[in-house]
């Protein structure tokens, strides 16, 4: 968990300033103030999501499988409400923000399936040795 935590805050600076640079000298136009606020949604649901999904998957796989696609089901559903809401109250921007949230959703999501297979293929490494 705590290289998890150290990753994730690696790349939500990495983003932070990487969107700093972009938007304060190549598209200054295209910055919203709430991008760092979205940077670190993004990173806080990742982290509980992990945290939740790396508890079960260490108490009971099959059940971690089973319970694997609710929790995609609800992310998603709070990353929706969270894009309807905002995209609700300020419209004029409301382009911008989905590029954004597709954005910085594809890089979060690549890191979790990949730090959730590492974990769950080492688990079953283990279980394929002490099966032996």
């Amino acid at each position: 968990m705590k290289k998890f935590l150290f990753n994730t805050f690696l790349i939500s600076i990495v983003l932070v300033f990487l969107s700093w640079f972009v938007f304060s000298k190549l598209l200054p136009q295209f910055y919203l103030p709430v991008f760092p606020f979205v940077v670190l949604f993004f990173a806080a649901v990742s982290v509980f999501v992990h945290a939740y999904q790396l508890r079960l998957a260490k108490k009971d796989m099959a059940k971690f499988t089973r319970s694997n696609m609710l929790t995609t089901f609800l992310k998603l559903f709070l990353y929706l409400t969270v894009a309807i809401v905002y995209i609700a109250t300020n419209r004029e921007n409301a382009k911008v923000f989905v590029v954004y949230f597709i954005v910085l959703y594809a890089i979060f999501t690549v890191f979790e399936v990949t730090s959730l297979l590492k974990i769950t293929a080492g688990d079953k490494k283990k279980d394929n040795h002490e099966n032996r």
